[in-house]
């Protein structure tokens, strides 16, 4: 369950991230990179550190925030890691 909610959070992040660089670079000489700005998404420990507040508080079924939080880190690590690599790659493959 926690993949599942984590795998659509990534979604959501990816989708928003690349509507707002295309309309940060609209009309830019940025244009060109902006699916490598929209795949520069990792997050950090600030996210895992406040999943634990809710457990604080008492909140109903908060000990499974960290666990979607850790795993929306790994995957949008991931994203930024292989993303990058794998549209370069692209794209020597089209200039060759």
């Amino acid at each position: 369950m926690g993949l599942t909610i984590g795998l659509i959070f990534l979604a959501i992040n990816l989708s928003l991230r690349y509507v707002s660089v295309r309309l940060a670079v609209l009309g830019s000489q940025m244009q060109d990179n902006a699916l490598i700005m929209t795949l520069m998404c990792g997050q950090g420990l600030a996210h895992a550190t406040l999943s634990i507040i809710p457990q604080e508080y008492g909140i109903p079924n908060a000990q499974i925030y960290p666990m979607i939080v850790v795993t929306v880190i790994i995957l949008t690590n991931i994203v930024t890691s292989i993303g990058p690599f794998l549209i370069n790659r692209s794209n020597k493959k089209i200039h060759c």
